[in-house]
């Protein structure tokens, strides 16, 4: 029989092996709460196939990797189905589900054939559970066929400017020949992001959406482990095929400035974003190299009551700078000639901004203020004495021009005639 003590001492080992047992089986993402505190994060050395790290407003790149390979997206997808949506359909217009939304595999929202769901609810169905069957009912509610909605798809990632990038399926789901690259797909998440609806869904880390009462199917979880996990994390889509790996396109703000981040293929798709998002926010900081609405420069104006018209930027230029540096930045005005009347806020130009040498970024400039046109008599009085100054300036010119020769003439007379004399003079000795 076993005496107290010893059973007590089994019972601690018995705790501490539940316990570590525990902790060693969750997953390695549960673990990590990515919270750097203080201190610069490293470079980081991701083991995705492709990566990249952007500024959100601006698109400046902070680190990549294999950016320009292009590679299977798997339901990162959705990001461009979801865009379409919100473009395309009023967010309380129902969509309903065919069958063959209803016998599409993969992840799913159960939608049964004839069931009817509001567009907002579908919206939350595509980005939080992933909800394959909801991307063919939009497809076909927005074009009536895959086909056609992949020609949308296309069209759009062109406008956004995703080059590189094929969509041939609204869901994902492995298909030789739908390809994006971490640079587009970067692109793709930004545009997205300005999307109020869009940002709000990724989010969102659960919603009840409406269902017909026959189906119970209504609470949505976001699949991401990314929310929740990491300070200002904001979104967006998780992804994964056999073909794509794990992939996840992510996004975090801290003090209004939102960094976009991009692993393909990652053994850890959750650690790896945290480690790009800590390289960003720890190693940069954003800069204002041009405010908006602030004048920047006088424009000539061609009759008009005021002479000059204040030139000031649309919207603001913004540079990530490295920690530690010391930008120099530079405008250079581009105008158009200027004829009154002005209206304020009218498109005067455009102004581009360098940092030593190199272009950063550009801003259309704008009238800061109205300007009227001169009365027509002192247009026209204005224009008579313009041309009067023109023809007083002419008749200088040709005066001087007949003066000019004709002192020439005499000149050379005079010369002719002293070396006659001078010949004359030659002759008698």
């Amino acid at each position: 029989m076993r005496s107290p003590s010893h059973r007590y001492v089994l019972s601690i080992v018995v705790v501490l092996l539940t316990f570590g047992s525990a902790s060693l089986g969750r997953p390695r993402s549960d673990r990590l709460r990515f919270d750097r505190l203080s201190g610069r994060a490293p470079l980081p050395d991701p083991k995705a196939s492709a990566c990249i790290l952007v500024d959100g407003e601006t698109g400046q790149v902070l680190f990549e990797k294999n950016a320009d390979v292009k590679r299977p997206q798997a339901s990162t997808t959705k990001i461009m189905t979801a865009i379409l949506l919100i473009e395309n359909v009023p967010m309380d217009d129902m969509i309903e589900a065919d069958k063959d939304a209803a016998d599409t595999e993969g992840s799913s929202l159960y939608m049964r054939p004839g069931e009817r769901v509001r567009a907002d609810d579908i919206l939350y169905a595509l980005m939080l559970r992933s909800a394959n069957d909801a991307c063919v009912a939009v497809a076909k509610h927005i074009a009536g066929s895959i086909s056609a909605f992949a020609e949308m798809m296309n069209r759009k990632a062109a406008e956004i400017g995703a080059s590189n990038t094929h969509f041939v399926t609204p869901h994902g789901l492995h298909v030789k020949e739908h390809y994006t690259t971490a640079r587009d797909l970067a692109l793709i998440a930004r545009y997205a992001m300005t999307l109020p609806e869009f940002a709000e869904a990724v989010g969102t880390g659960s919603r009840t959406i409406k269902r017909d009462p026959a189906n119970k199917d209504t609470y949505l979880r976001n699949h991401s482990k990314f929310l929740g996990r990491y300070r200002g994390a904001d979104g967006i889509k998780t992804g994964y095929t056999a073909a794509a790996g794990r992939c996840f396109v992510g996004s975090a703000t801290r003090d209004g400035w939102r960094l976009i981040s991009v692993v393909l293929n990652s053994p850890d798709m959750y650690a790896e974003t945290a480690a790009l998002m800590d390289y960003g926010f720890t190693n940069f900081r954003p800069l204002e190299a041009l405010s908006s609405g602030i004048g920047i420069g006088r424009v000539r104006v061609i009759d008009g009551v005021e002479r000059f018209v204040t030139a000031r930027p649309l919207h603001r230029v913004r540079y990530i700078a490295p920690i530690g540096t010391t930008p120099r930045f530079k405008t250079r005005m581009a105008v158009h000639t200027l004829r009154a009347p002005i209206t304020r806020g009218i498109r005067i130009g455009e102004v581009s901004v360098m940092n030593d040498g190199t272009l950063i970024g550009a801003a259309p400039l704008v009238a800061g203020e109205s300007v009227r046109e001169l009365p027509a008599r002192t247009v026209q009085r204005t224009a008579w004495f313009r041309a009067a100054l023109t023809l007083a300036a002419m008749g200088v010119f040709l005066y001087g021009s007949a003066r000019s020769q004709d002192t020439r003439r005499r000149r050379h007379r005079i010369t002719a005639g002293l070396r006659e004399l001078d010949t004359r003079g030659q002759g008698n000795g």
